[in-house]
């Protein structure tokens, strides 16, 4: 849990290569002490001492470089369930700033939160639609949420509805798309339709696109 916290982008990809049954190449100092765990430097000579890492095969035995790995599904569900628990309590924090960004149209702080969410928490080999729409139910998951409602003649991807019928109601659309171009095309051709639709076409709606 402390190296999850502590880990910088570059290590947060290498935990997720491992996590996804990959391998990396890495030197380990074979006199580690006690006093140098703490160390992140030396994170992954530790997880190979105490087994949550094994040698795949020696790149260099004289530099003590090696290809490394982890050693098995019950080890990698240790992994996954320390990534899980970190993640639900990070969010916490962050899901009422998250809905207050929302409420205020403040589409850059919105942004802001759940990039650092996902930095930390999610995979980057987590990149369908599927994968948002849930991360985002369960970050709004003490909120009143309707998942894939029918509305006229489509379905919303995701609905907030307000705690005060004076409130306003969020409408979210999840899209992926192949680059930030074709992102905010097909963002503003989901918020087009929402327009059209006939449940929505009396009411002011206040569009947004934020990549």
């Amino acid at each position: 849990m402390k190296y999850i916290q502590e880990a910088d982008r570059k290590l947060k990809e290498e935990f997720d290569i491992l996590v996804n049954k990959g391998s990396i190449i890495k030197k380990i100092k074979p006199d580690l002490t006690y006093r140098e765990m703490d160390e992140t430097d030396n994170i992954y000579s530790f997880l190979l001492f105490t087994g949550y890492l094994k040698i795949g095969k020696t790149i260099d035995r004289e530099e003590t470089i090696y290809e490394l790995k982890i050693p098995n599904k019950e080890v990698r569900k240790v992994y996954t369930n320390q990534f899980e628990q970190y993640f639900h309590e990070y969010q916490k924090g962050y899901r009422d700033d998250f809905m207050k960004a929302l409420e205020s149209e403040d589409t850059s702080k919105g942004n802001e939160i759940l990039n650092d969410i996902l930095f930390r928490s999610a995979s980057y080999y987590d990149n369908a639609e599927s994968f948002y729409h849930g991360f985002i139910l369960g970050l709004l998951s003490d909120y009143e949420v309707l998942s894939n409602e029918e509305a006229g003649s489509g379905r919303l991807d995701i609905v907030i509805r307000p705690r005060k019928m004076t409130k306003k109601v969020i409408i979210i659309e999840c899209k992926h798309a192949r680059n930030e171009d074709a992102l905010i095309s097909e963002s503003k051709q989901a918020i087009n339709r929402s327009k059209r639709n006939d449940i929505w076409k009396n009411l002011h709606i206040k569009c947004m696109v934020e990549s």
